[in-house]
């Protein structure tokens, strides 16, 4: 039988493996984590995206990595903007 490309399942660089779907979880509650630091309790929701996100990556989702520096830039922008609204009201 010879393999026809049409029906052979290809996986591209970005796609994560069938036994790491856990990882892409922990990548999309990373995500989720990183953008809600932006608006409520950055320090909280900040490092649970940057820990949510290493541990994705080392299970093999690369995306991981990247949840992990939202991470930081949500909780750096969190920070920033509960400082601004505390300076601004006095």
């Amino acid at each position: 039988m010879s393999s026809d490309l049409r029906t052979t399942p290809h996986m591209n660089d970005t796609a994560v493996s069938r036994g790491s779907s856990t990882a892409r979880t922990l990548t999309i509650i990373g995500f989720v984590c990183a953008a809600v630091a932006v608006f409520f309790a950055p320090v909280v929701f900040g490092v649970g995206a940057i820990v949510l996100g290493i541990v994705a990556y080392r299970k093999g989702d690369h995306l991981g990595m990247w949840a992990a520096i939202a991470g930081v830039v949500g909780m750096v922008a969190g920070i920033a903007l509960v400082a601004a609204i505390l300076n601004s009201r006095t």
